[in-house]
C-alpha cells in the first residue's frame, strides 16, 4: 500500500501547528524526496514549517544539556539523498544529541552515528553501530576525530547481516565498500578479501566463483 503525502501531511500539519507540541521525530519515506517523486511543493513546504516549529522548541542534548535545536532540522538542500530524515535524534530512544558529543567511556566515541543502510541515526546506548573497516583503512581515520568522522560509513546492528559482514573476522562494510566482500558459490561462504581468496570463472558472463578451500577439496577428491 502506497502512503500518500496528501493523506499524511495534513495530520502532521495539525500537530506542528500547536504551540509546544510533543512531536519529537519524523522520518519520511525515501521516495518522497523531490528528486524521486514529482512534487508540487507541498512536501517541501511542510519540511520548512516543521524545521521552523522545531527551532521554537526547547530541545536539549541529553549528554551536555545544551540547546541543540539548530542541529535537528530535516535535510533539505544539503544532502539530497537524506531529504526527510531528522538529524541528530536517535531513532530508537528519541533522545537528542549534539553531533560532536562524546561519552565518558574510555574510547571517547560519539554518541550518535548514522547508519548508511537503514538511514537512521542510532545512539550507542540503543544500537552498536559498526564503522566500515574499508573506510577506516582508506582514510586512516581515528573514530573520535570530529573532522575525519564524515569520511567513514557506519552500519547498525540491525543491518549488519551477511551481505555486509565478513564471516571470518566480523568486519562490516558500508554500501560504497561492499566490493570488499567476496562470495564462494560452492560452499556459500563469504568474507572480506584479506580473509577469503576466490577465483572466478573465466567464461564470459559467468558469475561463478570458488574459494581455495573448495578448490583444494575438489583436487583431493580427484
Amino acid at each position: 500500500m502506497k502512503i500518500s503525502q496528501i493523506q499524511v501531511l495534513p495530520i502532521l500539519y495539525s500537530i506542528i501547528g500547536r504551540q509546544n507540541h510533543a512531536l519529537k521525530h519524523i522520518q519520511f519515506p525515501y521516495r518522497w524526496s523531490p528528486d524521486i517523486e514529482e512534487d508540487s511543493g507541498y512536501f517541501e513546504r511542510f519540511l520548512q514549517q516543521y524545521n521552523e516549529s522545531e527551532h521554537l522548541q526547547n530541545i536539549l542534548c541529553r549528554n551536555c544539556n545544551i540547546d541543540c535545536n539548530n542541529s535537528l532540522s530535516l535535510f533539505r538542500d544539503d544532502k539530497k539523498d537524506r531529504v526527510g530524515i531528522q538529524k541528530y535524534t536517535c531513532y530508537d530512544c528519541l533522545n537528542h544529541y549534539c553531533y560532536n558529543c562524546k561519552d565518558d567511556r574510555d574510547d571517547g566515541f560519539f554518541y550518535l552515528s548514522f547508519c548508511e543502510l537503514c538511514d537512521k541515526w542510532r545512539c550507542r546506548d540503543c544500537q552498536v553501530v559498526q564503522p566500515c573497516s574499508s573506510c577506516i583503512d582508506v582514510f586512516d581515520v581515528e573514530l573520535n576525530d570530529s573532522d575525519l568522522r564524515n569520511d567513514v560509513g557506519f552500519i547498525c546492528t540491525d543491518c549488519t547481516d551477511d551481505s555486509y559482514k565478513c564471516k571470518f573476522c566480523g568486519d562490516a562494510f558500508c554500501p560504497e565498500c561492499q566490493d570488499r566482500i567476496v562470495w564462494c558459490t560452492v560452499c556459500e561462504n563469504q568474507g572480506c578479501d584479506p580473509c577469503m581468496d576466490v577465483v572466478y570463472c573465466e567464461h564470459e558472463d559467468c558469475e561463478e566463483s570458488q574459494c581455495y578451500s573448495c578448490l583444494d577439496s575438489q583436487r583431493d577428491e580427484d
